[in-house]
């Protein structure tokens, strides 16, 4: 089973400096903390970012995978060695947390047209010796090679 963690080429440099991909800030109570992939190898759509303009201070609504690209924050994939990491589907992550939780997540999925079947979980950082080469990153049209693993 292939599986990706999506991101943008900003926090892309953060993983290298750090030498790993650090579990997610969860911001509901009952949530654990992890990393989260998709075995979706197109694009996981709950990856969305906001972006705040540097002169008006205002933050865009949550953007798509084309329109961070068009917004100049370049998306990156990275495929993680299902070998080397111990990846946890939705179904076996929603028997962890509270039913209020799984619901709204499923409803944020719906809505921006996800699919929570294709969501992974690892409880644990993901050191850059588990990706698997190259890492890709969105051109406008397909992934292309951004760079061969740290």
């Amino acid at each position: 089973m292939r599986a990706w963690h999506y991101t943008t080429h900003e926090a892309l440099e953060g993983i290298f400096i750090e030498g790993k991909i650090r579990r997610d800030r969860i911001y509901l109570k009952g949530e654990i903390p992890g990393v989260w992939m998709s075995t979706n190898e197109n694009w996981e759509e709950t990856v969305r970012k906001s972006i705040r303009d540097k002169e008006t201070s205002k933050e865009t609504s949550a953007l798509s995978r084309d329109a961070l690209y068009e917004a100049g924050f370049i998306p990156i994939r990275i495929e993680i060695n299902p070998n080397k990491v111990e990846l946890h589907d939705w179904k076996s992550h929603c028997k962890k947390i509270p039913k209020k939780i799984v619901r709204a997540l499923e409803s944020a999925a719906k809505e921006w047209g996800a699919n929570p079947d294709e969501w992974r979980v690892s409880y644990n950082e993901i050191p850059v010796d588990c990706f698997l080469s190259p890492i890709e990153r969105w051109d406008g049209q397909r992934w292309v090679e951004a760079c061969t693993r740290g």
